[in-house]
């Protein structure tokens, strides 16, 4: 750091009166929920900046509603009853993410690229009216099952023929080829539904 750097360190260090600063994100830990920024103002280099003010007992799991800025953009910055040593940010220009917390435990993340990460016993969509959201892989084992069953029953009618038939009064015989048997057992909800997604 140059002797300037420290001047400027010093009296940030020393002020009393200016409790806030504006500065630019450089980095987010998202396990320690902290980020490092740079003062506009000076060119400070501040680390271990608080994304919230209450960590719950020093529990970072239990993270509360709380905004992740986006590298590169502009905070304000401010400190915790008057700690210059303590601060926090105070709001952002661009959030990178979103995460809640619950006292149920509900986990969710609102990532910048709309992605969203739900952690719950139950989600509920639309008053839950249309039930389940189908599991995808037993669906597709079902419905390949199914394509397969109709697929042997297309070629047992295209190749059947029945012996000693001949054109004019000729007598039935026995069939070449038997029909597949059917489909057991019939499918049911609980086979394809997810019943932790309601809708």
């Amino acid at each position: 750091m140059s002797s300037e750097k420290f001047k400027a360190a010093i009296k940030k260090l020393a002020q009393v009166d200016n409790q806030t600063d504006r500065a630019v994100v450089i980095s987010v830990d998202k396990n320690e929920l902290t980020c490092v920024v740079q003062t506009v103002a000076d060119d400070l280099e501040l680390e271990g900046i608080k994304l919230k003010p209450v960590f719950n007992d020093g529990d970072l799991s239990k993270m509360g509603l709380i905004l992740f800025p986006a590298v590169g953009s502009y905070v304000i910055i401010g400190q915790v009853d008057g700690d210059n040593t303590d601060m926090i940010i105070i709001s952002c220009s661009e959030i990178e993410s979103v995460g809640l917390d619950t006292a149920t435990a509900l986990k969710l993340l609102i990532s910048g690229d709309g992605k969203l990460n739900l952690n719950t016993v139950l989600t509920t969509f639309n008053d839950g009216k249309n039930g389940g959201i189908p599991l995808l892989k037993p669906l597709t084992d079902i419905i390949n099952k199914l394509q397969k069953k109709v697929n042997a029953l297309s070629d047992a009618f295209d190749t059947h023929v029945h012996l000693g038939v001949s054109t004019g009064g000729g007598v039935s015989g026995i069939p070449k080829t038997k029909a597949p048997a059917r489909i057991d057992p019939l499918i049911i909800t609980d086979d394809i539904e997810n019943k932790r997604i309601v809708q």
